[in-house]
């Protein structure tokens, strides 16, 4: 609601309003209001405060019953309904995650203390990032990395709301965006990973986790292999396909790809002898369990390289989860299978390799991701420099010159 006045001209009573605009400049318009001042007082106030209450700072004028109606539009209502008029502008997948994001935790938090859009502040928002991260999660508290997401999503749904003049202002601008925590991802070193490989030789895992330990590829860009990627006579695999488990209506299944990730991630990468035996084997299993399940046989996935017996695509999750207890009914140090990928960035690191050539080889998008991902071989580094120099300046020195 905006400031106002009464003002007397004439014999007649005036509205004046006062308020600032989208630069912070102030502004007074009068209105009419027909009323003569003798005898009109009162209603003369009820038509101030029906101004002050439906002025819209942003056009400068009354509020149309449909603008009155959206003045009233809770932010969780909105920001469920931007989500949904831009589902089909977006990825599947990003549309799953930010669904989950909106309509579970978003849209209820804000709508059961009845926060409107038009007068939604940057304390409301700072407020639901502090809940968030204290309470929620069952009570854990989420992530810095987790109220990023959040806030991303906030701020472009506030924007267009801004550009639509729903609003004057983005408060979400105004507020500090969240931390995420920095992670230091653990890693195999050589001798480690020569022991896990020796663990999942001819076990469904092997292959998930040789591409992963050789060439540092994601569990998603694994599953999404195709045999037609790899080319046998100049000896190279290309990574241009995907795999990622999306729920659909409420179903979970797996979405097969022709895309990677981002731009980056589609490379070109040359195939050792070693690999090129293990696919071998791999294409004789598959001709023979389609002659040996017969119409039993899946047939959906016969142009992807990683399928189990029965012809189905071995899922992302499966991976994950089958990983796990590979390292612990073997006693090996516990990693994420993700970590395998660092594994790979650290082992290049130690060899020599350039920075910009692990970022290529990985299929980074940017620079600043590949010098994340083997931080913690810096600090090695780092730590190892220290003990070598303090070695050697504690060491005792023999006096040059004879008594």
């Amino acid at each position: 609601m905006v400031a106002g006045r009464l003002q007397e001209k004439n014999g007649y009573f005036y509205i004046v309003l006062s308020y600032k605009d989208s630069s912070g400049k102030r502004k007074e318009p009068w209105f009419k209001t027909g009323l003569k001042v003798k005898g009109n007082k009162r209603l003369a106030e009820d038509m101030l405060l029906e101004y002050r209450t439906n002025f819209n700072t942003i056009t400068g004028r009354l509020k149309s019953q449909e603008e009155e109606q959206k003045s009233q539009l809770l932010f969780g209502d909105y920001i469920s309904a931007w989500l949904e008029k831009h589902r089909y502008n977006i990825g599947i997948t990003t549309y799953e995650g930010y669904s989950i994001c909106v309509n579970r935790i978003i849209k209820p938090y804000f709508n059961d203390r009845g926060i409107l859009l038009e007068t939604i502040k940057p304390s409301d928002i700072e407020e639901f990032y502090r809940y968030e991260m204290t309470h929620g999660n069952n009570g854990k508290g989420v992530s810095g990395k987790t109220a990023i997401h959040y806030h991303a999503n906030i701020r472009k749904c506030l924007q267009d709301a801004f550009k639509e003049g729903l609003i004057s202002y983005n408060p979400a601008d105004l507020v500090k965006r969240p931390v995420a925590e920095e992670y230091i991802a653990s890693y195999y070193n050589a001798q480690e990973i020569k022991t896990l490989l020796k663990v999942v030789k001819d076990a469904p895992i092997e292959f998930a986790c040789h591409m992963a330990s050789y060439y540092g590829l994601r569990r998603g860009e694994i599953v999404g292999l195709k045999w037609s990627a790899f080319d046998f006579t100049y000896n190279t695999v290309t990574i241009k396909h995907t795999a990622s488990v999306v729920k659909i209506d409420g179903k979970r299944s797996v979405l097969m790809q022709d895309r990677t990730k981002t731009k980056k991630s589609h490379r070109t990468l040359p195939i050792s002898q070693e690999l090129k035996d293990l696919l071998l084997k791999m294409r004789q299993e598959q001709e023979q369990n389609k002659k040996l399940f017969g119409s039993a046989y899946n047939h959906t996935y016969d142009e992807y390289v990683y399928v189990d017996r029965m012809g189905n695509i071995v899922k992302p999750d499966y991976v994950t989860k089958h990983f796990s207890i590979v390292l612990e009914n073997n006693n090996l140090k516990k990693i994420r299978f993700h970590d395998l990928r660092h594994s790979c960035a650290t082992m290049l690191r130690h060899l020599g390799v350039k920075m910009e050539d692990i970022r290529q080889y990985l299929g980074h998008s940017n620079i600043v991701t590949t010098e994340k991902t083997y931080a913690h071989f810096e600090k090695e580094q780092n730590n190892r420099s220290l003990e070598l120099i303090m070695k050697a300046l504690s060491e005792k020195e023999e006096p040059d010159f004879e008594m």
